[in-house]
């Protein structure tokens, strides 16, 4: 099961042949679950092409909104860690 959701968990689908080779795992099983998930991923990935159609770029405006609240989460995060790394300076000092 996990080797079949791979393909959708970002960041995981260039090690988990790795892992599953490390844990010993059936080479046709394994290669039957990636094959179902590729084939999963790329009916997801042509049915929402085709959903979009004409109305593409309203992805556009979607990835310039997420990437405005991500930038500012982003800014938010980094301004806490900076606010505690100079105090945890400012109490070492003192």
């Amino acid at each position: 099961g996990i080797i079949v959701a791979n393909r959708f968990l970002a960041g995981t689908r260039s090690v988990i042949s790795l892992s599953a080779g490390i844990s010993h795992l059936n080479t046709f099983t394994t290669a039957i679950s990636s094959g179902i998930s590729a084939l999963l991923w790329c009916t997801l990935l042509v049915g929402l092409g085709y959903w979009l159609g004409d109305r593409w770029e309203l992805v556009g405006e979607w990835i310039a909104t997420y990437s405005k609240v991500f930038m500012v989460i982003l800014a938010i995060a980094a301004a806490i860690w900076g606010i505690r790394k100079w105090r945890k300076i400012d109490k070492t000092d003192a």
